[in-house]
């Protein structure tokens, strides 16, 4: 029998990292750190693929264009209708949570 957590679990965590990662107020090269570490997670949602693929390309100084940046990347891959409000919800995650979240995703693989 396999450790494996069910995949509503990974589809939660998954999504409050991108949450996180979504946040306006993080610094680009803490962003980049983050993604760094996710670079070997195989993600199991279509959809968090693309927006974890995005978020690698926005600009370091998105800031607050960090929204549209995002919604022009997943139209350009073919995701023009995504709404993006779960992922820009103000749900503060500190640095511990969000590296735990991490770890429990690559430690799901």
């Amino acid at each position: 029998m396999s450790n494996r957590r069910p995949s509503s679990f990974d589809a939660e965590t998954a999504r409050r990292v991108l949450r996180a990662l979504c946040d306006r107020s993080m610094d680009g090269a803490q962003r980049n750190l983050y993604a760094h570490l996710l670079s070997g997670y195989e993600w199991r949602e279509p959809m968090n693929q693309i927006i974890f693929h995005c978020l690698l390309l926005v600009p370091r100084r998105a800031g607050e264009a960090l929204r549209e940046h995002l919604a022009a990347c997943a139209t350009r891959k073919g995701f023009p209708e995504f709404d993006w409000v779960e992922f820009f919800l103000a749900q503060p995650t500190t640095q511990e949570e969000l590296e735990a979240f991490i770890r429990e995703l690559r430690n799901s693989v």
